[in-house]
């Protein structure tokens, strides 16, 4: 970008109309959760001398198209063959290729998504999409009957910031929510009011379990630029497949 280019950029960021259009239209231009913040910092990352940094690297999106295999060594002894799938409608034909002996399968879920729309179809929410998936491709697939199930449900960071700060209530996802222990406007948006809404999306997925007869579901909600929580779920998700990979071996 030339430099005229960056303050053009700069100057239209900055200007209050811009900013109120992004805030209130933000869910309808099915914008990226990265968008505001490599915006507010344009004269950074189009500089000459501008390295990446790792929360950089972290917050750049890379939307899956097809199947992208990859080996991880987890340690001395096992190595996860993994394949990750494109979520977009036009891509779900080619998952039933992987479909057969599958020891694990992770569901990724955002759960900052309750107020957006899918790219493909304006009128379809995009947490209620992901819900519906969940139900019918694996918690309903007899190809996963005997596969270990972890569901992971990320943008915590950005669902508190929507919940919080931009006061979007979980109603225009669950119109059936209701806030329990909210006893007055004033903290109908607090951290605890956001996790307890978090609570309630992780339990209508969890629900959609236990009615195909799940009976161990491994589900984590959290944010993927905390390093600490990554951490810790890595581990948890390792340990889940090595156990169950060793009750198969000892029956």
């Amino acid at each position: 970008m030339t430099h005229h280019g960056m303050l053009s950029v700069v100057l239209q960021w900055s200007t209050p109309s811009i900013l109120a259009a992004y805030a209130q239209g933000r869910s309808v231009l099915n914008l990226t959760d990265s968008a505001k913040y490599f915006l507010d910092r344009i004269r950074e990352v189009t500089h000459d001398d501008y390295i990446p940094s790792p929360v950089d690297v972290l917050r750049v999106l890379q939307r899956t198209t097809g199947l992208v295999e990859g080996e991880f060594e987890v340690d001395q002894s096992n190595v996860f063959h993994v394949y990750d799938l494109g979520g977009s409608r036009d891509q779900r034909n080619k998952w039933i290729h992987v479909y057969e002996d599958v020891d694990a399968y992770v569901y990724v879920a955002a759960v900052s998504e309750y107020d957006q729309l899918m790219t493909e179809d304006d009128t379809t929410n995009r947490l209620i999409e992901s819900l519906q998936l969940f139900e019918r491709d694996v918690a309903g697939n007899r190809w996963f009957r005997n596969s270990t199930k972890i569901l992971l449900l990320t943008k915590q960071d950005v669902f508190y910031d929507k919940f919080t700060s931009q006061k979007i209530p979980l109603t225009v996802c669950f119109p059936e929510y209701e806030n329990a222990g909210v006893t007055s406007a004033a903290n109908a948006h607090t951290a605890g009011a956001a996790d307890h809404a978090m609570a309630y999306i992780l339990e209508q997925f969890e629900q959609h379990a236990r009615e195909k007869g799940i009976t161990s579901l491994n589900s984590y909600i959290f944010d993927a630029l905390a390093p600490h929580q990554v951490g810790n779920i890595l581990n948890g998700v390792k340990a889940a497949i090595l156990h169950e990979a060793v009750n198969k071996d000892e029956e």
